[in-house]
């Protein structure tokens, strides 16, 4: 496919959105329940010629062992059952929910629903979506560490037809809402081609620094890594993968940390949020469902990695690599 079919088929943000509810921003204290034990060496990202350089797994269990909690500075508060936590754009009330945890966790979740039939005008764009987003809290300049769980169910449907069948499943956006972004997640459904996967914008040719196996019917978790900066040498993204296994490290076009602008004209108008949605091209997909859970923006890779539970088990344990 040519650069002019994918760019049609790209997800285009919203120049303006329906903002149907929101609550202040919380701040929140404290270490990750479980994480606490963990403890060693902060970790040192600085690569130098008389180091030899660690694998992923090593560098991401030093990260995982800082000793240094830092700060939750928001987070989606789904206890009560309400979505005040969240700003959320979808078609009905019943789009966007908090429900049980499908596999009997001892939590509250979040489960987002699109139709087909979920376009302009009820949400912004002619594609459908659903999605809950943070308030507007990551500035520029600024470091921030992003985490959440997604579950894909089994049954959820392969996509149709011979385009790139793009799914967003999160990202950090904000205005001037211009255009793909450069710090999003996505998967696909395409049979052959089933993958969680990180695509950058018309800036980086689309290209596609990283991707994993999409992994249905067990919670996966994520936590990424930001500097929010409008130069390519400051800017940067760093992110981690759980699939119920320990924490990996995902490496992005071979890198631990991959350098670029992470504001452009797509999103450098004004603070970020992060953004968990279900949002697809449209006449791919019929009627859909994911859930998403622990949805945290903090300072340290502790203060938002999700517990995540292991495979074949419906508890949460403590991840420590």
């Amino acid at each position: 496919m040519g650069w002019a079919g994918i760019i049609r088929s790209m997800p285009l943000e919203p120049a303006g959105r329906r903002l149907q509810l929101f609550s202040p921003l919380l701040a929140i204290s404290g270490t990750l329940a479980g994480v606490g034990a963990l403890e060693g060496p902060t970790p040192d990202f600085r690569a130098t010629s008389s180091v030899k350089p660690l694998s992923a797994v090593e560098d991401c269990a030093r990260v995982a062992r800082d000793p240094v909690p830092g700060r939750v500075l928001w987070a989606a508060d789904l206890g009560s059952g309400d979505l005040r936590s969240y700003r959320i754009d979808a078609c009905g009330s019943n789009r966007v929910r908090v429900v049980k945890d499908p596999h009997g966790l001892d939590r509250n979740v979040l489960r987002l629903s699109v139709r087909g039939t979920d376009v302009y005008p009820c949400t912004p764009t002619r594609d459908p979506r659903a999605q809950a987003s943070s308030p507007g809290l990551l500035r520029e300049g600024g470091e921030y560490w992003i985490g959440w769980s997604i579950l894909v169910p089994r049954r959820f449907p392969a996509a149709k037809g011979p385009r790139d069948n793009w799914i967003s499943l999160a990202s950090v956006y904000g205005p001037p809402f211009r255009g793909s972004g450069v710090n999003g997640l996505s998967m696909s459904t395409t049979r052959g081609s089933s993958k969680f996967y990180y695509r950058r914008s018309i800036e980086h040719r689309f290209d596609q620094p990283w991707s994993a196996p999409l992994v249905r019917g067990r919670w996966v978790s994520f936590v990424v890594h930001v500097r929010m900066s409008r130069s390519k040498s400051r800017g940067f993204r760093e992110q981690w993968i759980n699939t119920g296994t320990g924490w990996q490290r995902s490496l992005l076009h071979g890198r631990r940390r991959l350098r670029m602008r992470t504001m452009s004209s797509a999103n450098a108008g004004g603070p970020n949020h992060s953004k968990l949605s279900l949002y697809y091209r449209r006449g791919s997909l019929g009627s859909a469902s994911v859930y998403f859970a622990e949805h945290r923006v903090g300072t340290s890779f502790r203060a938002v990695a999700p517990l995540t539970p292991t495979p074949g088990r419906r508890r949460v344990v403590a991840d420590q690599p």
